[in-house]
């Protein structure tokens, strides 16, 4: 449902559909959020540095697999045994990278070396995959090395970042229009 030129409601909540080529010189990117209050209004350069954030605390945790842990619930007068779920950390943060990629892929694409580390990437990692299904390894070694894959790409990203002069200028509040 459309609510204004260019701006989609969802709830309420309205999104600003980008247009087809993003200035990356603007603060907001061509794209805005804002809530039917007016209020938590972030720049598309905001919501990707927080998601680096996101990806740097994830970073900062064991990568542990998935389990479950059984747990003592108080039923009643007695005691049951309840269990709960801690998701696979690594595959959050390959999740994680992803997403950030897919984001970013306006901006970050555009640059050649960058397109051949992705390109050298993704071939090391069909052969990898290949050859884990060949050798019958198990989900939980692809996942160890996947991750290791993920790693070289955000540092790829963040280099290709940096490079760009992407966290140059004005950003969360700083200058005039905030």
């Amino acid at each position: 449902m459309k609510s204004q030129e260019g701006w989609i409601k969802l709830g309420g909540w309205e999104l600003k559909m980008p247009r087809e080529e993003i200035d990356w010189e603007d603060d907001n990117f061509g794209v805005g959020y804002s809530n039917s209050y007016g209020k938590n209004q972030f720049s598309m350069k905001q919501i990707i540095i927080m998601h680096i954030k996101k990806i740097s605390d994830l970073s900062c945790q064991e990568f542990t697999a998935s389990f479950w842990e059984k747990r003592p619930i108080k039923v009643g007068d007695g005691v049951s045994m309840g269990e709960v779920y801690h998701p696979d950390k690594r595959a959050a943060y390959i999740n994680a990278v992803d997403f950030l990629l897919d984001i970013l892929m306006y901006n970050v694409i555009k640059d050649k070396e960058f397109e051949k580390k992705f390109k050298d990437l993704n071939e090391e990692e069909e052969k990898l995959k290949t050859k884990f299904e060949e050798d019958g390894k198990d989900e939980d070694d692809w996942i160890l090395e996947k991750q290791k894959l993920r790693r070289k790409l955000f540092g790829a990203i963040v280099f290709n970042l940096n490079k760009t002069q992407f966290f140059e200028g004005r950003s969360f509040g700083e200058g005039p229009d905030s």
